[in-house]
């Protein structure tokens, strides 16, 4: 039987900061910031959102990059669920 271990926000940023590096700068960037900013292991999308904006404020490339990471973060937390 498998242990199941949740699969938080701040690791999948952590591992997308060092996997995609060379193939796309600004998002790895992105990434090992709000890494480093995520104080809980859960937040909410509009908590994630809302920390984005308030690390790079009034952003649009940033306001993009968080709503695109989130969706890929609980794409591959589903993936996940799926698998286990």
């Amino acid at each position: 039987m498998s242990k199941k271990t949740e699969y938080t926000l701040k690791d999948f940023l952590e591992n997308r900061s060092r996997t995609i590096r060379s193939d796309n700068p600004r998002a790895a960037q992105f990434a090992g910031v709000m890494a480093k900013r995520i104080a809980a292991d859960t937040l909410t999308k509009e908590d994630f959102l809302r920390l984005a904006n308030e690390v790079f404020p009034q952003n649009e490339i940033a306001k993009q990059l968080a709503l695109k990471t989130w969706d890929m973060f609980t794409f591959r937390r589903v993936v996940q669920e799926v698998l286990e």
